[in-house]
């Protein structure tokens, strides 16, 4: 039986944004030749420009 988290964020490295992500995989029960122990997965995504020039901000509306 795994459990699982995720985390992700999102950030402008100069004009670019740049997505950031961490995961956690534990498996508190398993078969016998099942998966064991923890796993972690880190990440990092370019997000290209928009089509046409336009940016996108990052920053929060109020409604």
């Amino acid at each position: 039986m795994p459990g699982n988290g995720s985390v992700s964020k999102i950030l402008r490295l100069g004009a670019l944004p740049v997505g950031f992500f961490g995961g956690a995989r534990y498996w508190a029960v398993s078969p016998d030749f099942g998966p064991e122990n923890r796993r972690a997965r880190p990440g990092m995504t370019v997000l290209p420009p928009r089509p046409g020039g336009r940016t996108v901000s990052l920053r929060r509306r109020r409604l």
